[in-house]
């Protein structure tokens, strides 16, 4: 067994981020497919991390008994997390770009390509950590007094939550 994994609010964030991503996917074929598997595993390390922080960050605007301000920041919340899974560049999702970079080479545009994609990999970089830091906040001001509480792998798996990850994937590459 591994050692217990500790879960703060962060983590909490991420896997929010991490089931949206998948959510907003294409469903697997095949349900017994890795893609499938990930997808199951983030959904319930999600929830079960939003259990251990008594709050649901997908009620938005249909929380009953949600402050009314609260119900607006949920929405903001998934609004900042949806565009930052959106940031990406001109070589996202390519796994194979070697045709693309020789064409380019023999026009002569590939250092001024190759330069350009540089600064928006690093204004992407930037706009992560700040999108980032605005879901923070955001949750941090949600959870109130329980926004520094952390957790671990036993906390979840008393819930029935395992949280070793299964393969990624998109690891294989």
């Amino acid at each position: 067994m591994t050692a217990d994994r500790r879960y703060d609010r962060r983590a909490l964030i991420r896997a929010y981020l991490d089931e949206l991503r998948h959510r907003n996917a294409a469903e697997p074929k095949d349900p017994e497919s890795d893609y499938a598997k990930l997808a199951e595993y983030e959904r319930n390390l999600s929830a079960g991390l939003q259990r251990l922080f008594e709050i649901d960050l997908s009620k938005g605007m249909t929380a009953a008994g949600t402050a009314s301000g609260d119900r607006f920041l949920l929405n903001f919340l998934r609004s900042t997390a949806l565009s930052h899974l959106a940031i990406q560049h001109p070589w996202s999702g390519y796994l194979e770009a070697g045709g693309v970079v020789t064409a380019m080479k023999d026009a002569g545009l590939w250092d001024a390509v190759q330069e350009s994609t540089d600064r928006i990999i690093q204004v992407n970089r930037d706009s992560e950590r700040e999108h980032m830091e605005i879901l923070d906040l955001l949750v941090r001001h949600l959870l109130g007094d329980r926004a520094d509480r952390s957790f671990t792998s036993a906390d979840l798996r008393a819930l029935g939550v395992p949280d070793e990850p299964p393969v990624d994937p998109d690891d294989m590459w």
